[in-house]
């Protein structure tokens, strides 16, 4: 139960609002999804599947790389195969 409404401030503007809840501070939140979508650059080179297969949390690499095409990010097609030591280290456990 909130005891006591609260407003954090940055410089003037509100920065959140929230309460006082048994110990510890509340803070309200809302999901807020933009009529657009903002375009990011992911990255600025060209690296290899391996490294996006580490980046994005060790999928397989099938996966990746079809993802990759899909989203048109370039990828060096140099190291395509191979076993990845930490995939090996957890399905050997």
């Amino acid at each position: 139960m909130k005891r006591q409404r609260v407003v954090f401030q940055r410089d003037g503007l509100l920065v959140a609002t929230g309460g006082w809840v048994t110990d510890a501070y509340s803070i309200d939140m809302r999901v807020v999804v933009t009529r657009v979508p903002a375009k990011v650059n992911i990255t600025t080179a060209s690296e290899t599947l391996q490294v996006w297969h580490e980046r994005l949390g060790h999928q397989a690499k099938c996966c990746v790389q079809k993802l990759l095409e899909r989203v048109k990010i370039n990828m060096s097609t140099a190291e395509t195969g191979g076993s990845c030591d930490e995939c090996d280290l957890g399905k050997a456990n």
